[in-house]
C-alpha cells in the first residue's frame, strides 16, 4: 500500500509508472475481496455452530453482522461556510439543513 501511495502522485509522469500503479491497485482490490471472503465464510462458521448447538441468540447475531451494511457513522463535517463540525448534534441538524437546501434548489 506504501508503494501504492508513493506512486500515486508519480503515475502521470510516464506509461511504466501508470501500468504500475494499476497492477497494484489490483493487487489490493483483488486481496481486500479475499480477505472480505475469509471474513464472512468464518461469521458463517460461527453461526452453523451456534445452529448445532442451539444457541439462538448467537445465530442472529451472526445473522446480522453478515447480512449488516455497516455505514460508516458521519463524524465530522465541513459545512458551507467553511466551518467544520464534530459535535454529533451539529452534524446531524448541518447535514439536515444541507439536505434541505439541495432539494429545495432543485425544480
Amino acid at each position: 500500500m506504501e508503494e501504492r501511495r508513493n506512486l500515486k502522485s508519480k503515475r502521470r509522469e510516464n506509461a511504466e509508472s501508470r501500468r504500475h500503479y494499476n497492477f497494484l491497485c489490483r493487487e489490493i482490490k483483488r486481496k481486500s475481496q479475499l480477505d472480505k471472503d475469509s471474513y464472512l465464510r468464518s461469521l458463517c462458521e460461527q453461526a452453523e455452530k451456534a445452529h448445532m448447538q442451539k444457541k439462538s441468540k448467537e445465530i442472529y447475531d451472526g445473522v446480522r453482522r453478515i447480512t449488516d451494511k455497516g455505514a460508516p457513522k458521519v463524524r465530522v463535517m465541513k459545512y458551507k461556510n467553511g466551518k467544520v463540525l464534530t459535535n454529533q448534534d451539529q452534524v446531524k441538524t448541518g447535514g439536515e439543513n444541507i439536505f434541505k437546501s439541495y432539494t429545495t434548489h432543485r425544480p
